[in-house]
């Protein structure tokens, strides 16, 4: 632990080592975001009702340009339909594109 505290200490001088018996406040708050490229592409709607359920904060998607990165990737229109489908539900979108 103390070695990732060194790289990064200089980037996120907010950062500061966890010792025995002090808890940490910041480091117990995080989000959990399950990616929608881990989800059944058949049924995205109800991938995302299930990872809502099953207790995920926001929906982590990923759309790339297949030059920037040749992942495979979630266009506009399935996400546009997902928000009409899932109006309350946190969209983390990723994208990584050469030409925005």
């Amino acid at each position: 632990y103390m070695g990732f505290y060194q790289a990064y200490k200089g980037l996120y001088p907010q950062l500061q080592p966890v010792r025995a018996g002090r808890v940490n406040q910041a480091a117990l708050s995080c989000r959990v975001a399950p990616s929608l490229l881990s989800a059944n592409p058949a049924a995205f709607g109800a991938e995302v009702r299930r990872m809502c359920l099953a207790g995920a904060d926001w929906i982590h998607v990923d759309i790339c340009d297949m030059e920037f990165a040749g992942n495979v990737t979630i266009g506009s229109s399935v996400l546009q339909g997902l928000r009409r489908e899932h109006p309350d539900v946190f969209f983390d979108c990723h994208i990584a594109v050469i030409n925005p």
